[in-house]
């Protein structure tokens, strides 16, 4: 049991390890979309996987954002899978502003894009926090991050 301990935090520490080397390569989420409803430019999606995942995969981390439910709700998990077993999760609950598909997969990319943000530790590029004063009717998200190995 004392082995597998021992091993565990060595896998928790190497892991820890690449985690910081990889933010240190991430480059920046350019704000290349436009919200029409905020007047106002954001990263999307594929701007964020471009700034994140060359760093994430050169350091040994695989990223997966499967779908789930639970009592609190549907959400978007973000899973950083380090190669020595050890991970990060973090998930992001959705709030959705349609009740349909158009809005479930809004509400999903929304989801996606933010989970992978939180949990490389990267800002969009001059981030003006238009959506910290959006009205809380429009408020989208919450999350709640774990550590496991």
């Amino acid at each position: 049991m004392t082995k597998e301990i021992d091993e565990a935090k060595k896998n928790i520490k190497e892991a820890r390890i690449a985690l910081n080397k990889a933010q240190k390569e991430m480059g920046k989420a350019l704000k290349n979309a436009t919200n029409p409803h905020f007047r106002s430019s954001y990263a999307d999606l594929q701007s964020v996987v471009e700034a994140v995942m060359p760093a994430f995969l050169a350091n040994g981390f695989a990223v997966t954002q499967p779908n789930g439910a639970d009592d609190l709700g549907d959400y978007v998990q973000t899973n950083l899978l380090h190669i020595n077993g050890s991970s990060f999760r973090s998930r992001v609950y959705l709030r959705l502003g349609k009740q349909d598909m158009q809005g479930y997969g809004s509400a999903t990319t929304y989801a996606r894009r933010y989970g992978l943000l939180g949990m490389a530790g990267v800002a969009p590029e001059d981030d003006d926090g238009n959506a910290a004063v959006a009205s809380s009717k429009n408020k989208s998200t919450q999350s709640k991050g774990e550590f496991f190995t």
